[in-house]
């Protein structure tokens, strides 16, 4: 694992059910961090003493961290409000966190965006995605389609639904005679991002509790 080492001004992320919270590091002593106080969405997140919460964090170089703290205390410094958090533990490194891929069999529409036609004449078709990541997904599907075409994909992820542009970039076919199709999110912003993002931690977080 790569060496981790938070400093002021860092970014991380408070996962609160299908949430990520963000926040910045304000200060770092030997046995507990400070950050001002999380937000995502204009929404922001109360923290209570002693409750155990889980971050990630994003540091220069690319290098992405899961870890745990527990919430020490609440305070106000020249007006800024900040939670003082005990030092890291069960530090983990993780992928980056656009290629953060989890395993998810889920059903979806998709329909090929053509320039001769405008996206309402076209009917979605149906198809079953196997994973997903920040950056795209790898569905299934009998509809025979070709590498690079652009495709407007309509799914669910808890409870919420999703309508991303994607581009084909890779495709294989089964046993079955069925297309597997691994896409890229295209046009994608980073608020959207986020939000898939959030959603796919809540559902390793979930698999992690089953097993």
């Amino acid at each position: 694992m790569s060496k981790f080492i938070l400093k002021v001004n860092d970014r991380v992320e408070i996962l609160v059910e299908n949430k990520a919270f963000k926040s910045l590091v304000q200060d770092i002593e030997e046995d507990f961090i400070k950050i001002n106080i999380p937000v995502c969405d204009g929404e922001y997140l109360s923290l209570k003493i002693n409750q155990k919460v889980e971050l990630n964090s994003y540091l220069n170089g690319g290098k992405c961290f899961n870890f745990y703290c527990d919430v020490i205390e609440r305070g106000k410094e020249d007006n800024i409000i900040y939670y003082k958090l005990s030092e890291p533990y069960n530090v983990k490194e993780i992928q980056r966190r656009d290629f953060v891929r989890v395993d998810f069999m889920n059903i979806i529409k998709f329909k090929k965006i053509l320039e001769s036609e405008s996206e309402e004449e076209i009917s979605f078709k149906d198809g079953l995605m196997i994973d997903l990541s920040g950056g795209g997904m790898r569905f299934k599907t009998k509809e025979k389609l070709e590498k690079y075409d652009n495709l407007l994909l309509e799914f669910t992820i808890n409870d919420k639904l999703n309508y991303l542009k994607a581009q084909i970039i890779r495709l294989e076919i089964t046993e079955l005679n069925e297309y597997i199709y691994g896409v890229k999110f295209i046009g994608i912003s980073e608020k959207q991002r986020d939000k898939v993002i959030g959603e796919i931690f809540n559902i390793m977080r979930k698999q992690r509790e089953r097993l």
